[in-house]
């Protein structure tokens, strides 16, 4: 009798266990999880395709794109530029709309300059290929190389996948056809700003982000807090309040919030900021602070990385449900949390840059 009642109390404790692991993951469970090979070098991004069928997974010494099988991590291509296989990229790997491109700014090798180069990489995912955006060209300019080139620093794809927003090193912003590379319009974002914000740190130009439907982009870094008309470049309004030099923004896919975590230079607090993206005041949404962050596509959750656990957290956006927590020795020099499509899923870089693939229910894709 004694026996069975042991046994029947170890299997209450293993269900109830279960049960408090279950509702603390929230039915996230861990699908997918591969690490550097001997050849490759050290992750420091993943993305979803558009699709969700694929992985952009960027490594860095030596630096290359790996294409992965989302469902099974197996490598199925690796796009890499043989000159650029030591520089330091200077962006994220980014896919553009229709996921056939994947574009990233990518730095020289042995530069000792961080600021006075950048070339935008555009790969064809299918054949391996890829084409550069030609930089502009201003022998005057502060940040040039010897031949008087302006290299770029962050870019964005339009929604519709025929442009890009490039923000150059010597603080301009381009929209640019693609293939073609032609300017459509080129603007100083920093004209007309406040003196506060004229000794600005060029190392952190903003970074500019495009609305769902690509008529607006937001900028956010370095001083600029403003939207932008994306058909001609002109400064329509400001957000309230203020931030660090540092911005990592994301406007969410259904137009109406933009948000930021903003990193200053010390006493960070790691507050993620939301605006009413029409009117530019702030969003009366609950407050949370962490860094990395992401917001799902149906912009119902925010997933973010809460800094004093290392562990990834899942909350609603609008209120104060925290949905679930995940644990991950996160390390916060890896910026980027991505969803799958479907917002089923989640991607994440651990501490010892082990790729992780988390979903919410038994069919991941």
């Amino acid at each position: 009798m004694r026996t069975l009642t042991a046994i029947i109390a170890i299997a209450f404790l293993v269900l109830s266990s279960g049960l408090k692991a279950h509702a603390q993951t929230g039915g996230y469970r861990e699908v997918l999880r591969f690490e550097p090979d001997a050849e490759s070098g050290m992750f420091y991004s993943v993305s979803f395709s558009p699709d969700g069928k694929l992985l952009a997974v960027s490594t860095s010494w030596p630096h290359s794109i790996q294409i992965r099988d989302a469902m099974t991590g197996q490598i199925l291509k690796t796009l890499i530029e043989k000159s650029q296989a030591f520089s330091a990229p200077k962006s994220i790997p980014s896919w553009s709309p229709n996921g056939r491109y994947i574009a990233e700014v990518s730095g020289e090798e042995g530069s000792a300059l961080f600021d006075d180069y950048g070339v935008v990489y555009i790969w064809e995912v299918s054949t391996g290929s890829h084409m550069t955006i030609p930089n502009r060209n201003d022998r005057t300019a502060h940040f040039r190389d010897d031949l008087g080139n302006i290299g770029s620093h962050h870019l964005a794809w339009h929604p519709n996948g025929n442009t890009l927003l490039l923000m150059d090193n010597d603080l301009n912003l381009r929209l640019v056809d693609f293939p073609s590379g032609k300017t459509r319009w080129l603007i100083d974002p920093y004209v007309n700003q406040p003196v506060d914000f004229t000794n600005v740190d060029p190392s952190v130009p903003c970074r500019p982000q495009w609305n769902p439907k690509g008529s607006r982009f937001v900028c956010l870094g370095a001083g600029i807090q403003a939207v932008f008309d994306g058909a001609t470049g002109q400064h329509l309004l400001d957000l309230e309040d203020e931030y660090g030099q540092d911005a990592y923004s994301e406007w969410t896919r259904d137009g109406k919030y933009i948000l930021t975590v903003d990193v200053g230079d010390g006493g960070n607090t790691y507050e993620i900021k939301v605006w009413d993206a029409e009117t530019g005041r702030k969003a009366n949404l609950p407050k949370r602070a962490g860094l990395p962050f992401s917001v799902s596509p149906d912009g119902t959750k925010i997933a973010y990385i809460d800094n004093p656990t290392n562990e990834v957290f899942i909350a609603a956006l609008k209120s104060d449900e925290i949905l679930a927590r995940i644990s991950i020795d996160h390390d916060a020099d890896e910026f980027e949390l991505s969803w799958s499509p479907d917002g089923n899923c989640l991607a994440a870089l651990d501490r010892n840059v082990t790729a992780h693939i988390y979903c919410k229910n038994d069919k991941p894709f």
